[in-house]
């Protein structure tokens, strides 16, 4: 019998047929007993049960005008659930736990807290803001690797301002509310910030940098011009300033 050769199937898949381009994510499940789509705070995926690309790919592309139907009526705030933190656009649960450790634990996909009450929210976002300074250096560390750019600091604020900065001695400032965007988005920033290392400007030549090393970042940049406001109430619902 002849072996059927199939394509490697993709992480990601851009729809723009039928308007501005629209990132797809695909994930093959053991579990999935059919194609389907899952839309959840903006983050579309593909899950398919088996190697069969094509199929599913041809499903996608026949739910185009659907998909941005629903994206187009879910731009309602995000509500805060005191029971749920979204981390990169991942929802975890959220529990509180009154104990002197002082320590936050990210296990079995929740979050724990282990603080007395006046210690919690602070001991909380200080976690956030390590978790992705970590995420940070690991997504920068890919993006350098690309151009050869050099930074000498990395720092994280709470600008409400900006997402992210860059001074001329090459320190870079992100805002700690990125932890709330998706890592797609998180990556945008990060390079965004990085070709500034090279050119101080927003030049067309600093533009086509940015498109080497992020080819879909005008997505990720009309995202945060329209979540920005839902981002800054989310981390405010949270007490989280």
């Amino acid at each position: 019998m002849m072996n059927i050769k199939r394509h490697p199937i993709p992480e990601l898949i851009t729809l723009d047929t039928l308007g501005h381009a629209i990132i797809v994510h695909v994930r093959q499940s053991k579990r999935a007993k059919r194609i389907s789509i899952r839309i959840r705070h903006e983050k579309i995926e593909l899950i398919i049960p088996d190697s069969n690309f094509k199929k599913a790919q041809e499903f996608l592309l026949d739910k185009e005008s659907w998909i941005r139907k629903k994206l187009e009526s879910r731009q309602e705030p995000i509500i805060y659930n005191s029971d749920n933190l979204i981390i990169f656009g991942t929802d975890y649960p959220l529990r509180y736990i009154d104990s002197t450790k002082q320590k936050v634990r990210l296990c079995d996909n929740a979050i724990t807290v282990y603080s007395t009450n006046n210690g919690k929210t602070h001991l909380l976002k200080q976690f956030l803001t390590d978790f992705l300074l970590l995420k940070i250096q690991q997504l920068m560390s890919r993006v350098g690797n690309q151009e050869n750019l050099r930074f000498t600091e990395i720092k994280i604020s709470n600008n409400k301002g900006t997402w992210g900065s860059c001074s001329s001695k090459g320190v870079l400032s992100f805002s700690w509310r990125l932890i709330f965007v998706p890592l797609e988005t998180l990556y945008y920033v990060i390079a965004h910030e990085m070709c500034h290392l090279l050119e101080m400007n927003h030049s067309s030549r600093f533009w086509d940098l940015v498109s080497t090393l992020c080819p879909d970042y005008k997505i990720h940049k009309l995202w945060l011009k329209k979540n920005s406001n839902r981002l800054y109430n989310y981390s405010s619902n949270l007490d989280l300033v």
